[in-house]
């Protein structure tokens, strides 16, 4: 017991020793259309009584590059993290992490960093999904086009034989865009293309197209129906047949032995 209290307290000491204060680890900045290279920089102070030692720097995509200028820093001493971020041509809000690895702390130091661009156009939905096997019906994703920078759609088109597109206009700024399936037995990547001009560069952004199963981009947190109340011999007795369902017409050598009932005696 007494060893358990030594080790809990040099942990807790060790944390208290070593800690680093931010003027902020989150910067937003707004920049022009293409604009490249945007520069942030993040400033971190030891508060603690012992050094820091940053083993290392991290960067959450290749379009952003991130040092530091200590890697060992003193306490009382400040260091300063700096970054270069070339964010996405189609603009919008982009964010991208840095992440500091510390030396005898589990988790990481994370900085964070936003581009706040004009958007250029916006997808709604962003990806399609049709469940495999299923009826193909269509499926529309509008398409809304900047009203502060003038935006020229030039085509769209799947890059997938399996698919088939249809664009129309809605409104001055807006386009609906149709996209349907040839065979939804057909379970491969595919995407649609959308090539636009934006001040004399020609841009483009795709949406995914997904054939399967289960749908990719959705998560099912369904709770359990409600009002179904079940006993524990109830749910003894379903695992039980499960179990048995499973090993049903296996050869006797390759059926498992199930572990002893929840009831049995030792």
């Amino acid at each position: 017991m007494r060893i358990i209290l030594i080790l809990l307290f040099l942990l807790i000491t060790s944390a208290l020793n070593a800690k680093i204060t931010w003027e902020t680890k989150a910067k937003t900045q707004e920049a022009g259309l293409f604009s490249s290279k945007l520069l942030y920089s993040f400033v971190g102070t030891n508060t603690g009584s012992e050094p820091i030692i940053i083993n290392a720097v991290r960067s959450s995509c290749s379009c952003l590059v991130a040092s530091v200028s200590e890697t060992t820093v003193e306490p009382n001493a400040s260091f300063l993290v700096a970054a270069e971020f070339d964010p996405n041509e189609v603009g919008g809000l982009q964010s991208q992490r840095i992440f500091l690895e510390i030396e005898e702390q589990e988790r990481p130091e994370v900085l964070k960093l936003t581009a706040d661009l004009p958007e250029l156009i916006s997808t709604s939905p962003m990806r399609l999904f049709w469940k495999s096997s299923s009826n193909p019906k269509s499926q529309n994703v509008k398409l809304i086009l900047s009203k502060e920078v003038k935006v020229e759609l030039r085509d769209v088109y799947a890059m997938d034989e399996n698919f088939f597109t249809s664009l129309n206009r809605v409104s001055e700024n807006t386009f609906l865009l149709e996209v349907t399936p040839r065979d939804t037995e057909v379970q491969r990547p595919a995407a649609v293309m959308v090539r636009f001009m934006a001040e004399g560069r020609i841009l483009k952004i795709t949406i995914p197209c997904v054939i399967a199963e289960r749908n990719p981009f959705e998560i099912d947190f369904r709770p359990e129906p409600k009002g179904r109340e079940v006993s524990f011999e109830q749910l003894k007795a379903e695992i039980t047949e499960q179990n048995a369902a499973r090993v049903q017409g296996l050869p006797e050598a390759q059926k498992p032995t199930f572990p002893r009932p929840l009831n049995s005696e030792k």
